[in-house]
């Protein structure tokens, strides 16, 4: 599996956090100080922790809407 990388650095992409988000903000700090330690496995563990923090969208309340009938979830 190819990972996809910018033209202008060469680096791999990473995921983002939401602005605003205490925990996004101190993650990406982690990850800042673990890159200027050269820790890459801290760096990798930072990046899924980012990836897989929840956050919520604003269509996510339909989705639990079209799978109610009548108050019963499905």
């Amino acid at each position: 599996m190819a990972t996809t990388q910018p033209a202008e650095t060469g680096a791999p992409l990473e995921p983002v956090g939401v602005q605003g988000c205490p925990t996004c903000a101190a993650l990406i700090e982690s990850r800042q100080i673990a890159r200027d330690v050269d820790d890459l496995a801290a760096v990798a563990h930072c990046n899924v922790q980012i990836g897989n923090h929840p956050h919520r969208r604003s269509t996510d309340w339909r989705k639990a809407a079209e799978q109610r009938v009548w108050g019963v979830a499905l």
